[in-house]
């Protein structure tokens, strides 16, 4: 592999803060609460704190607490974004990757027409985690994955890999995407983003800025890209920026804790049991406190006993 798993884990949690800034504005409000993140956060924590992957806990943890979600595009990507760390921790299943979003759906009660929006994506990410993704056949692999070819969102990925082989343009992916329902828009215009710059984290995030469709577009590039090319892989004066003066001591805070969670999910991931419990609080700006002693690894055990 050319980057350390850590890298990919990482990439993805940094990509989503980053994406998340551009998208809105660097340094708009130094006090900017992110209750999107929410679901993202607690099915991370329920990932590392478990030893087994429990539908039955998911429930009670979740289905009351986000039964709200309503028809809108930013619920959606709530959800897409809750996806991302069981793409992460079963980018080597592809079974278990399938069964675990499904179930996550489930729980949350969503969207019948949500669904192959989202495995889509969580599909594309775990092919990003393992290297793999190959613009020539990804978009067909991942039709597969979706397993249902007459879908509309299956025939709009066709149409783009064709568009995409005839070396169509921006202005022009637009044009034959323009009538498509939002969600599926979005996941199209995320899959164009990346695999015009499968190995350039900039050139990627700056294709999806020019889309003009929707700031969550960018956000979901920046975190797909960052995992595909790791966190070393974002621009060295980006990462930078995001602990420099400009921002606030929360800002560099929330940014650090994501990090803190890619760490832990790649040590639940690799089999590192902790004796002491996980203990993480969400609080209201949709971010977390951390135990000082939450990653402290004692026992290694074989990944596959976890899973």
């Amino acid at each position: 592999m050319r980057h350390a798993l850590v890298s990919h884990f990482r990439g993805t949690f940094a990509g989503v803060y980053l994406g998340d800034l551009l998208a809105n504005g660097y340094g708009c409000s130094s006090n900017r609460k992110f209750p999107h993140y929410q679901l993202l956060l607690k099915v991370t924590q329920l990932l590392i704190g478990q030893d087994q992957f429990d539908l039955k806990l998911w429930q009670e943890s979740l289905q009351e607490e986000y039964l709200c979600l309503d028809n809108s595009l930013t619920s959606l990507y709530q959800v897409i974004l809750g996806t991302l760390p069981i793409a992460l921790t079963f980018h080597d299943n592809f079974i278990k990757l399938r069964r675990n979003v499904l179930g996550l759906l489930e729980v949350l009660r969503v969207k019948i027409f949500w669904r192959d929006v989202t495995l889509a994506f969580s599909y594309i990410v775990a092919q990003a985690v393992r290297e793999n993704i190959c613009p020539e056949t990804v978009i067909r692999e991942t039709i597969y994955f979706i397993d249902d070819i007459s879908n509309n969102l299956s025939q709009q990925l066709l149409k783009l890999d064709f568009l995409l082989k005839q070396g169509a343009g921006l202005n022009r992916i637009k044009i034959e995407l323009d009538k498509l329902e939002q969600s599926d828009a979005m996941i199209v215009m995320v899959f164009y983003s990346c695999l015009v710059a499968p190995e350039d984290f900039r050139l990627a995030v700056l294709h999806s800025l020019q889309t003009g469709n929707s700031p969550l577009i960018v956000t979901l590039v920046s975190a797909l890209s960052g995992t595909a090319n790791g966190v070393l892989g974002i621009p060295t004066t980006w990462r930078a920026s995001l602990l420099s003066s400009t921002f606030s001591r929360l800002q560099h805070s929330q940014y650090l804790q994501m990090l803190t969670l890619a760490d832990g999910l790649l040590e639940q991931w690799s089999g590192l049991y902790k004796l002491n419990s996980y203990q993480t609080e969400l609080i209201s700006d949709g971010f977390i406190l951390l135990n000082e002693n939450a990653f402290s690894s004692q026992v290694v055990a074989d990944p596959n006993i976890i899973r």
